[in-house]
């Protein structure tokens, strides 16, 4: 029987970055029954303002059940959507990525911020959500509120032809680059993300992922010495029932020859 020599599989390992986050602004004292104190808008954007749109195919926004469209869907730059509100919830946020991508959507999940920390102790709870007080209603002005976080997709062994587009990068300059409607309040009141400390985070991660990928490859190796060991009792087994005796012994006798009358 012939050994089969299984070759290390090669793993590919490409990360990109992106950003998710939201900005509230105070829309001033409400009046009547619109109690609707803040405009919101929430993203999913490259850092540093880089193109994301050529492996990214589509956003979703999943909001809370309280809004009528609880799912809204973006399928070109700016990945964003804006709404008005009183109430702060958590969103479940999904990136799709191209169609040559065998991988499915990666989800998150992102806390809409109203208020600043210093803000939110004032507020009381009703129901799960998060009602202005009387204080904060009559306030002459808000600053807008920054909440957002760097994270790190990581695509292992992708299609060729993904792999491909991953590696080529975006093809759009600066300029051509859609930027999100709330980029001005991003720079001027966040990043709330250290960029040095994003990128140790990224790179632990980077370690872990190394790590498992050496415990896969000590695993492959464990494999292939066992079918290697398999195969060896195999060929010792099938030479045990082997006939006893060389081939011209084992043979038929020839049949007797007729003599002529």
């Amino acid at each position: 029987m012939k050994k089969v020599k299984l070759n290390p599989p090669e793993r590919r390992v490409v990360c990109k970055r992106f950003v998710y986050g939201s900005v509230a602004v105070w829309r001033g004292a409400r009046k009547g029954d619109d109690q609707r104190t803040h405009k919101w808008t929430a993203y999913v954007r490259g850092p540093n303002n880089e193109d994301i749109s050529y492996f990214v195919q589509k956003v979703q926004f999943e909001l809370h059940p309280s809004f009528e469209d609880q799912v809204k869907t973006v399928e070109k730059p700016p990945y964003e959507i804006s709404e008005n509100g009183w109430g702060e919830f958590e969103m479940k946020i999904r990136v799709f990525f191209g169609e040559p991508c065998a991988e499915g959507p990666v989800q998150v999940t992102h806390y809409l911020k109203l208020y600043s920390n210093s803000q939110a102790s004032l507020l009381p709870q009703y129901g799960g959500s998060m009602r202005p007080s009387l204080h904060l209603q009559n306030a002459a002005l808000r600053l807008p509120v920054v909440h957002e976080k760097c994270d790190e997709l990581i695509f292992v062994d992708p299609v060729e032809e993904f792999y491909q587009i991953l590696m080529a990068g975006s093809q759009l300059s600066t300029e051509q680059v859609k930027l999100v409607s709330v980029w001005q309040e991003i720079r001027n009141y966040g990043s709330q993300f250290s960029e040095d400390r994003e990128l140790s985070r990224v790179e632990e991660v980077k370690s872990k992922l190394r790590a498992q990928i050496a415990q896969l490859a000590d695993k492959h190796q464990q494999d292939e010495d066992t079918i290697s060991r398999l195969l060896d009792q195999i060929d010792a087994r099938d030479r045990e029932h082997e006939p006893v005796g060389s081939p011209a012994s084992s043979a038929s006798p020839p049949p007797p020859s007729l003599s002529p009358a």
